[in-house]
């Protein structure tokens, strides 16, 4: 049976990843890692902001009223999406330099994980962190190939998380 798919936002992006749904907002968040680019689109009106970070882009996740949580290449950071000002947050300490964020998410306690994955031929070199509201940045996992896919149960109780090249669920 053929299925019909529309195309909502044709955005020719180099690499979209990272999409979560802001259900306070009715907002789909999104990056374009190759192309630099933070993305806000709006479902009702059809509009697709786009702020250029001038670096990779591993995630964004909502923050505050008027801005994004976002990962940079090596950086946690705040995307101010009135202004397109970016506040860096803080970078983990003796991170390998082939790394670079990937994927990432607010816990329900506030507090932004994101993993790293490695660019080079070292094997698996990233690192799992949490930047906590205090902006302490604490590493929880290391030896992480390609950090993604964080979520947390209905129930907030389980942290589930993925290094995709080992194809299980932690």
């Amino acid at each position: 049976m053929p299925v019909t798919v529309d195309i909502l936002l044709d955005s020719k992006a180099l690499l979209g990843e990272g999409a979560i749904w802001d259900d306070q907002k009715s907002l789909l968040y999104w990056v374009d890692i190759e192309g630099h680019d933070v993305h806000i689109y709006d479902p009702k009106s059809h509009r697709d902001r786009k702020w250029g970070v001038g670096e990779q882009v591993g995630t964004v996740v909502p923050w505050k009223a008027d801005s994004v949580g976002i990962a940079l290449k090596r950086d946690f950071a705040e995307l101010d999406i009135e202004t397109g000002m970016i506040r860096r947050l803080g970078r983990p300490v003796g991170e390998d330099p082939q790394t670079r964020f990937n994927d990432g998410k607010c816990d329900p306690a506030g507090r932004f994980w994101c993993g790293t994955m490695g660019s080079g031929p070292k094997g698996p070199v990233g690192k799992l962190y949490s930047l906590e509201t205090d902006g302490r940045i604490i590493p929880h996992l290391d030896r992480i190939a390609c950090s993604n896919g964080l979520v947390w149960s209905r129930d907030q109780k389980t942290f589930y998380y993925i290094d995709t090249p080992t194809r299980e669920v932690s």
